[in-house]
């Protein structure tokens, strides 16, 4: 019995909700404090009050807190709120009625009732029951103009107009007490909370500083590999092609066949450390690109002489379609476009086993052109062309052993159309293929002897 009180009177934590929780702590106090008003007034009352009727209402109030009680351990705690101010004005107006109206005490415990609903339930309880007060009071009135209301009880006389009214003042004082101990509570928990905020941030700014110096240290050590690896590995390409020219004496077929792998597999080594290098260009923002006049029927002519010896390999199909409604001259970056292009199409051919590859570039509107590579490859699903634009990233760690590469070519790709102001984006259907579409600025030139103008464009690092 008594730990089912103890529990019953101690009040419940809610702890994925600590607003509930501390309206359900204060909530709980005025519960008991009403329960030990209703007990002091009750007791006495039943040697001093002939009235049968007010006991019992005292009784059925003390009775309905204790029901309170177990709805607010069931975690309503709102309707518990509405129902305690809700019964306490119920309860006030009866008994203001029964006392004479004007004549007696309790109609000054509107204004506790008033306090406890908007400390409970905000601003708008608060005016909802003290417009209920108000006509409460109005209607007293009327009634007693009217000649309507009970004759004063004969056990109210001064001494008990004072006692009550000095149980409502103490109630009220009671309540401000509450609200006051709830607001220093309130302001030291934000005074907490903000010292732990700023430690938190101090500790996520030292590990954003420590990430940032950790990415710049592996961007500077990509790009000084990279650099150093460039000059041996020119120089082992240079010697292998003049080797399997017989520069320095004829080979045999299979020598032959060896040195072809030694520079197929060195070129690719050189493709590698290239993308490694401009990678590390951009993230330290040291890229620069030109804006000069190029044909984009060029361009695309040299792709395709580029990239038709892989594709041929493959036995795969290479086509090129322009439109006719492409200028003949563009202002742009000719070298990164088509490095642009070529990632793109070399791309396609690695995760295409049989098809076609398709380049098509045609004007969008007046101000963009457009560049589509289309292939019939082993396509994505959603999940896997969420990140496919990213560093180092690729399809999954199955595609990056059967296919190879660092998974540098798309985030080039990306990087350097940002740069450019444009933009690219993918379709992709597991199983179909894919189509990469790039939309760029198109600053068309009247007249192929208009100078270009150079401009260095923002840079991703800064």
């Amino acid at each position: 019995m008594i730990a089912w009180l103890k529990k019953l009177v101690t009040p419940p934590v809610f702890e994925d909700d600590e607003e509930k929780t501390r309206v359900a702590r204060l909530l709980n106090i005025i519960l008991l404090f009403v329960m030990s008003l209703i007990m002091l007034f009750s007791v006495p009352a039943w040697f001093t009050t002939p009235e049968i009727g007010r006991i019992a209402v005292e009784l059925f109030l003390a009775f309905w807190v204790i029901a309170m009680l177990f709805i607010l351990h069931r975690g309503w705690v709102r309707q518990a709120g509405f129902l305690l101010s809700f019964t306490l004005w119920l309860a006030v107006t009866y008994g203001t009625y029964e006392a004479g109206g004007f004549n007696g005490s309790t109609m000054s415990a509107y204004f506790g009732i008033i306090l406890i609903a908007e400390l409970l339930l905000g601003v708008w309880a608060g005016v909802i029951f003290g417009g209920l007060s108000i006509g409460a009071a109005a209607f007293m009135m009327y009634l007693n103009n009217q000649g309507l209301l009970p004759p004063v009880p004969e056990y109210i006389t001064t001494a008990t107009f004072f006692w009550e009214f000095s149980a409502v003042v103490i109630g009220v004082v009671a309540l401000l007490s509450l609200v006051m101990n709830s607001l220093h509570q309130a302001l030291a928990r934000a005074r907490r909370n903000e010292k732990e905020l700023a430690q938190k941030v101090e500790e996520v700014q030292l590990l954003a500083q420590q990430a940032l110096e950790a990415s710049e240290f592996k961007t500077h050590m990509l790009a000084r590999v990279s650099h150093e690896l460039r000059t041996p590995l020119g120089a082992l390409m240079g010697l292998a092609e003049m080797v399997d020219h017989d520069v320095y004496g004829e080979l045999t077929a299979s020598q032959h066949e060896v040195m072809g792998r030694i520079v197929l597999n060195a070129y690719a080594l050189n493709d590698v450390v290239s993308e490694l290098l401009d990678q590390s260009q951009i993230e330290m923002g040291q890229l620069v690109l030109k804006e000069e006049a190029f044909s984009p029927h060029e361009l695309l002519l040299s792709v395709k002489d580029k990239c038709m010896p892989q594709a041929q390999l493959k036995g795969l199909p290479l086509r090129v379609d322009m439109s006719d409604d492409l200028p003949d001259t563009l202002i742009g970056d000719p070298t990164r476009i088509e490095q642009i292009v070529s990632n793109l199409v070399f791309n396609a051919i690695k995760f295409t086993e049989k098809g076609y590859i398709l380049i098509h570039t045609s004007s969008v509107g007046k101000e963009q052109w457009l560049i589509q590579v289309v292939d019939t490859g082993i396509g994505m699903d959603e999940n896997e062309q969420v990140d496919i634009f990213e560093p180092f990233r690729q399809v999954d760690e199955t595609t990056k052993r059967q296919f190879g590469g660092v998974g540098l070519g798309l985030s080039i790709v990306k990087q350097l159309v940002t740069e450019m102001g444009g933009s690219v984006s993918v379709i992709s259907h597991a199983g179909v293929g894919s189509t990469f579409t790039v939309l760029l600025p198109q600053h068309i030139v009247q007249t192929v002897s208009r100078k270009p103008t150079l401009k260095s464009l923002s840079m991703i690092g800064e």
